[in-house]
């Protein structure tokens, strides 16, 4: 049974990070990311949730899961950081 979660992240900088997440047995269907940061290239976040399908929600899978992500695709950010979309997942999903 998929069960859906939506949680809301404030990070260091004041920015706003939302996620809207479907999860299934514990690992993640669906994510889908916004809020009022910026991300080059822009439809690096739809790729980043596409990238999660799949990913237990334990912190160290999302960890590894983002950065490697966010690496990889050479993804640049503006008032969020890495860490920030491993906690509002966890938020969401209330691991």
């Amino acid at each position: 049974m998929v069960k859906l979660y939506h949680a809301v992240h404030r990070s260091q900088n004041g920015k706003t990070l939302r996620v809207c997440l479907s999860v299934e047995e514990g690992k993640i269907v669906q994510a889908v990311f916004t809020g009022d940061f910026f991300a080059e290239p822009s439809e690096s976040l739809i790729r980043l949730g596409e990238a999660l399908k799949g990913v237990n929600l334990r912190r160290e899978d999302l960890e590894k899961a983002v950065s490697s992500f966010l690496r990889r695709e050479r993804v640049w950010l503006l008032g969020v950081e890495p860490k920030d979309f491993v906690e509002v997942i966890l938020k969401a999903g209330k691991v």
